[in-house]
């Protein structure tokens, strides 16, 4: 059949590459259209058999011919659908792996590249912080010292974190003030609503009243109210202090499990003479040989079967 050849160099046509799948799936699809057309052609030339039956020994030979090659060309365009549907299934599969493979190796790469920094980097990125503890405590420890005796007319030392890290807050600062006088409900002094304020007739000697319908709409009363006298200031507020983070207060794990860690963070923030006695101890640990850890030997019982002509030992 010339549509299978044509399908057979389409497909290995391209310098000994594997068919991707998108090539398989649209020779797949022209395959199927050539067994629906091969099926159809076979059937349409089955129904012509009455009119060979009576076209003499040639005519029928004619017929049993063409239809045995119409059923061979309908056979092998079902063979090759069946070929290409699983090269199809085989193709997705391999190509979800190649894709998987891929993720794989980028991620490798990745993991890799991290680890090799973290190995390089790490000891000399976190040996620096260690440093800067020392120094942070000795600093602190002199600003403790000083304080203790400070000269005359001299503010306290702040902590060298404090200098830092922290955020003084600010206090209040008044903007202006001056003396207002405001309308209040009669023996009370705390003033009605700004918008009610012009609402109110002055009466004089510090009196006032205002007309109101009630609820109802129907009567109207009065409300006496006096006028009293209130400074209004006028300020800006301020904002709280914020305390930040203190190094000391974070740890500083080992490279590798087993190894002495550069800083540990206690549970409470300590003074600037514990993290020197902390580092000094902490050195110390370091610079210790490794001890030679030794696999234990142990031995275990399982129960067997002896043979029953076999004595015991």
């Amino acid at each position: 059949m010339g549509f299978i050849d044509s399908i057979a160099k389409t497909l290995g046509g391209k310098r000994g590459a594997p068919a991707t799948s998108t090539d398989l799936a649209r020779a797949l699809e022209a395959a199927v259209a050539e067994r629906d057309r091969a099926a159809q052609a076979y059937s349409a030339h089955e129904q012509t058999r009455p009119d060979a039956v009576l076209t003499g020994e040639a005519g029928r030979q004619a017929f049993r011919d063409k239809l045995a090659q119409l059923a061979a060309d309908a056979d092998d365009a079902s063979a090759l659908a069946a070929v290409l549907e699983r090269r199809l299934a085989e193709a997705l599969a391999a190509e979800k792996q190649a894709l998987r493979r891929a993720v794989y190796d980028t991620a490798k790469a990745k993991r890799d590249a991290a680890a090799k920094r973290l190995a390089d980097e790490y000891p000399k990125a976190v040996a620096g912080l260690r440093d800067l503890l020392r120094l942070i405590a000795e600093a602190d420890d002199a600003v403790e010292a000083a304080n203790s005796a400070l000269p005359e007319s001299v503010p306290a030392l702040a902590p060298v974190e404090a200098t830092v890290r922290d955020i003084p807050g600010e206090a209040d600062e008044i903007l202006g003030e001056k003396v207002v006088r405001l309308w209040c409900v009669a023996g009370t002094f705390t003033p009605v609503p700004e918008a009610m304020q012009s609402e109110i007739s002055d009466l004089g000697d510090g009196h006032g009243t205002r007309w109101f319908t009630d609820s109802a709409g129907k009567f109207r009363q009065s409300q006496s109210y006096d006028l009293r006298a209130f400074r209004r200031i006028e300020r800006r507020r301020g904002r709280p202090g914020a305390v930040g983070p203190r190094l000391a207060g974070m740890s500083l794990p080992e490279l590798k499990a087993g190894d002495a860690p550069y800083w540990v963070a206690p549970p409470f923030l300590p003074g600037p003479a514990a993290v020197l006695a902390a580092l000094d101890g902490l050195a110390a640990e370091a610079d210790r040989p490794p001890e030679k850890a030794e696999n234990s030997i142990v031995y275990e019982l399982a129960a067997e079967a002896l043979p029953s002509s076999q004595p015991l030992a």
